[in-house]
């Protein structure tokens, strides 16, 4: 079961963002691969331009996204994403949230 999902952006810029998805799954240990999506940004002050960003599954179990020209959140101006987790072999078994992204110092 995909219980939850630990977001790790690895670089961010103005032009692009990449962020590293490592599923939180619990009980049976043989599951099917996960795969999934990334989706946005949303915001409740701002017309936003939604995208889809595919999650491409790497060797260590993790999954990985490039965001083309993310929307970063800020203090005054709250950005979010949505991500999405499902097994490919299962209907049923799902997770979705929220998250912000926040620009990485320089």
């Amino acid at each position: 079961m995909i219980d939850g999902a630990r977001v790790k952006c690895t670089s961010a810029d103005v032009a692009l963002a990449v962020l590293v998805v490592t599923p939180i799954l619990t009980g049976k240990t043989d599951h099917s691969p996960i795969t999934g999506v990334v989706r946005g940004p949303y915001s409740d002050a701002s017309r936003t331009l939604p995208a889809e960003f595919p999650l491409v599954a790497n060797t260590d179990g993790t999954l990985s996204t490039k965001v083309v020209d993310p929307c970063y959140s800020t203090s005054e101006l709250k950005m979010e994403y949505g991500l999405e987790l499902y097994e490919t072999d299962s209907d049923i078994d799902k997770y979705a949230t929220r998250f912000e992204l926040a620009r990485k110092d320089k």
